[in-house]
């Protein structure tokens, strides 16, 4: 990694905010182009042929344990 990045210090630009604002303002507030673009740019960035964007990170790791095929545990 290049960069360290504060769990408790975000950074949000000027751009961050106009994109928010522009999805707010569009048809397609949980879904639609913005999430395919951003997917597609996970895909470029990581070399993958897949990606899947969820909801928060709770449902990514819950995606990532099915993934690797665990099961419920008794």
């Amino acid at each position: 990694m290049d960069k360290s990045y504060s769990y408790g210090r975000q950074t949000v630009s000027q751009e961050d905010i106009n994109a928010v604002v522009e999805t707010l303002k569009s048809d397609w507030l949980t879904q639609g182009p913005a999430v395919s673009a951003f997917e597609k740019a996970l895909c470029a960035k990581f070399g993958s042929k897949y990606a899947s964007a969820v909801a928060n990170g709770t449902a990514g790791l819950h995606l990532i344990g099915l993934g690797l095929g665990w099961e419920k545990a008794i």
